[in-house]
């Protein structure tokens, strides 16, 4: 099944992971060696070599109240984070611009900052540099 052209194009974007997600499970479950895009939600359970979890920043992780509740997703992080073997990787943008810099806050084009749920990080990690899973560095 071919995605892009089993959504329409006003459907929006639920409709296109609904209908990519069955996919993403079919061709994971047959591939030893892939990458996986999925949400912090459903990597709960599965071990990977490498987790990179994107948009680790504020307003965007954790979510502004009132759909995000802090220890959930406290917790959800935790759970990303711990999916690697290997090593971690956290990101965030410095600055959001266009439909993307609304998400949190009204304004467009604003800077970003890290999420405040990695300044409790054990060894330092929330700051800029490299860590390991396992504690490596």
């Amino acid at each position: 099944m071919a995605v892009g052209g089993a959504v329409a194009a006003n459907e929006g974007i639920q409709a296109f992971l609904a209908n990519l997600e069955p996919l993403g499970k079919d061709l994971a479950a047959n591939t030893v060696d892939g990458v996986r895009a999925m949400t912090m939600t459903q990597s709960k359970g599965l071990t990977v070599n490498t987790a990179i979890v994107l948009g680790v920043e504020d307003g965007i992780i954790p979510m502004p109240p009132p759909k995000g509740e802090l220890e959930e997703e406290r917790r959800l992080l935790y759970v990303a984070m711990t999916r690697a073997t290997d090593m971690c990787v956290l990101t965030y943008a410095a600055r959001r611009t266009g439909q993307s810099a609304r998400f949190g806050s009204p304004r467009v084009n604003q800077t970003r900052n890290r999420s405040p749920l990695l300044a409790n990080l054990p060894g330092g990690v929330g700051g800029a540099g490299v860590a390991r899973a396992g504690g490596r560095s």
